[in-house]
């Protein structure tokens, strides 16, 4: 929603598939495979295109950089969902008394164990050391 409407605008699950190809190019039958091990397709051939081409030239290159990270075809290779928060672009919401439009941010580092128990380094590096949780 960064662009102030959906990256992948498809009118059905086709459309959809469609458009993202448009931006990824077309997954390769190992990445057909590693989103649905049954599935036989045929899929038209479309050529990826440069992520940095398809967002505004005024698009923050760190954000650019986090969305090849998330849009993978391949499970195994996408950034995992914690990973994505420790990412630079999310670095200013670590900010010590970030507000948004005036307003103090809710409460953003508040982490279960459960959350944090994946990768016992996370909490050092997700969650900034002034904070104090309730």
């Amino acid at each position: 929603m960064f662009l102030g409407e959906p990256v992948f605008p498809g009118t059905s699950s086709k459309d959809q598939m469609i458009k993202i190809m448009e931006l990824m190019g077309t997954p390769s039958q190992n990445e057909v495979t590693a989103m649905c091990k049954n599935a036989r397709v045929r899929l038209p051939t479309l050529p990826a295109v440069e992520f940095s081409k398809r967002f505004k030239k005024s698009t923050n290159p760190e954000l650019v950089d986090l969305l090849t990270r998330i849009l993978c075809y391949n499970p195994e290779e996408r950034v995992t969902p914690l990973d994505a928060l420790m990412h630079p672009y999310f670095d200013e919401l670590r900010r010590q008394r970030l507000t948004i439009n005036g307003k103090k941010v809710v409460d953003l580092f508040d982490f279960n164990e459960a959350e944090l128990s994946t990768n016992p380094g996370l909490l050092t590096r997700l969650v900034p050391t002034w904070y104090k949780g309730d």
